[in-house]
């Protein structure tokens, strides 16, 4: 048996580079809402909008491994600000922030396919502090960090760990339709001036990999960002 990662929402830019990273290392199932371009190192899965009864049958039937990671990608903000926010987009920032999230985790947790599970969800701690234009987004990530706080207190002992990876601005994806003017006020805001490089971001979840301990812990990939 070996080490599996299972991502959840291979569609960015951000999360090709990491599932292309671990192919070569581990064994990687990728479940997505999008077609992904094939590649013979990486079990891919299509389902429609994360839906959880689609992906428990094939929880139940992935071979048993060692240990295994299960890295959420997917999230989504408030389109407009909270005034005019209509409610099924509040539900759907919900679902999709928190609810499938941790459906997912539950189905995992009660899954046999690993002695150990580690769960990496990536979020934005910063976005805790508020924002403007950002009420949904924030409030979500916010029940999802208490949550996997609770989560890594009560499941540890059994050997399902917990964590959450707070990213700063990497050099593609999203960042490639914002203006430079943006982009400078936004590295001003790191401690470094710079973006996040995507081999740190994969170190990190090397690190987090290898230290059991840290479960319940906010790494932060993000240059000192604030």
């Amino acid at each position: 048996m070996s080490r599996r990662l299972i991502f959840f929402g291979g569609s960015s830019e951000l999360a090709h580079q990491m599932i292309d990273a671990f192919a070569d290392k581990y064994e990687v199932v990728v479940f997505s809402r999008k077609n992904l371009e094939a590649d013979p190192r990486v079990k891919q899965y299509l389902i429609e909008n994360y839906d959880v009864k689609n992906i428990a049958p094939i929880i139940t039937e992935l071979p048993p491994a060692t240990d295994s990671a299960v890295v959420f990608f997917n999230g989504i903000s408030d389109s407009v600000p909270f005034y005019s926010l209509p409610s099924d987009e509040i539900m759907k920032i919900m679902a999709v922030n928190v609810e499938t999230p941790l459906r997912i985790t539950q189905m995992f947790i009660n899954s046999m396919v690993s002695d150990e599970i580690s769960f990496i969800y990536f979020s934005s701690t910063r976005a805790e502090l508020g924002d403007r234009g950002l009420v949904m987004y924030s409030a979500t990530k916010a029940a999802l960090r208490a949550a996997i706080k609770s989560l890594s207190l009560e499941y540890g002992k059994i050997n399902k760990f917990f964590y959450v990876v707070s990213l700063g601005i990497f050099n593609h994806g999203l960042i490639k339709k914002v203006n430079e003017k943006k982009i400078n006020d936004i590295k001003k805001r790191s401690a470094i001036n710079t973006c996040v490089d995507t081999d740190e971001l994969r170190n990190c979840i090397e690190l987090i990999l290898k230290n059991k301990s840290m479960t319940g812990s906010v790494i932060y990939c993000d240059n000192g960002y604030h």
